[in-house]
């Protein structure tokens, strides 16, 4: 929590899926919470710098702000993620030559 929280993202370990440790081909739930919402920021900011590859640290963060929607919350947690309208917004941003 706090103002240096930049964005927010779904994290619910009922719909979040990673491997199980039974075999290579098992899924489980019970990942989310943090763990899935880091990699859906991470995983966002991966297609973000694909759609431009010069974007610069300053302009991920104000595309992830500025394509964010406000939370209503009591506590500093940032936007909640659109990382469609921010993979667009860094794809959009691509200066053209």
């Amino acid at each position: 929590f706090g103002k240096r929280v930049v964005v927010s993202a779904p994290g619910d370990p009922r719909n979040d899926v990673t491997c199980g440790a039974a075999s290579p081909t098992d899924f489980t739930n019970n990942f989310g919470g943090t763990s899935g919402a880091a990699a859906k920021v991470a995983g966002a900011l991966a297609l973000m710098l694909e759609a431009n590859p010069s974007l610069t640290h300053d302009q991920l963060r104000s595309i992830l702000v500025q394509t964010g929607s406000a939370l209503n919350t009591d506590k500093e947690i940032g936007v909640f993620l659109n990382a469609g309208a921010a993979v667009s917004a860094a794809f959009q941003s691509r200066k053209t030559t």
